[in-house]
């Protein structure tokens, strides 16, 4: 879950969604983004979380059913990013190939038996900028950046 959601397949209105969210966080000065993939909010909420939550939701579903699982069998499930993230010491330098700031996002699954399981992945992000950045073609038409 969390490799797709860092994806660049994770589009809002063709731009990538991590720069999005980034760019927005960034204005409010906060550095932590976080989605509840069951009930769909959003911390803090943007104008197009709620597009990215349904997205993700329907991920989740999916997900669990490829799993034999039910989602009466999930107690807990969010994505969690921490944008500007400084790297342990000694730790391997974040994937260099891509630019912008590091960040981490992890994925929190509980299950009804309390058992909690989580992915993380690292990477690197821009704020968004149109003007240094091409849309792709897989562009929502759902939502428009103002």
């Amino acid at each position: 879950m969390a490799s797709a959601f860092i994806s660049r397949y994770n589009d809002v209105d063709g731009y990538w969604g991590m720069g999005m969210i980034y760019r927005d966080l960034s204005i409010r000065c906060v550095h932590t983004f976080r989605l509840d993939l069951l009930t769909g909010h959003t911390l803090p909420s943007l104008s197009y979380t709620p597009m990215i939550a349904k997205t993700y939701g329907q991920r989740l579903l999916r997900m669990i059913e490829r799993y034999g699982l039910s989602l009466s069998q999930v107690s807990e499930a969010r994505i969690e990013i921490l944008f500007n993230t400084q790297q342990p010491m000694g730790a391997a330098v974040t994937d260099r190939r891509s630019h912008g700031d590091p960040f981490s996002c992890t994925a929190y699954i509980r299950d009804d038996l309390g058992h909690v399981w989580t992915f993380s992945q690292r990477g690197r992000c821009r704020r968004h900028d149109p003007g240094k950045e091409q849309r792709s073609t897989r562009s929502n038409t759902d939502f428009h950046e103002a």
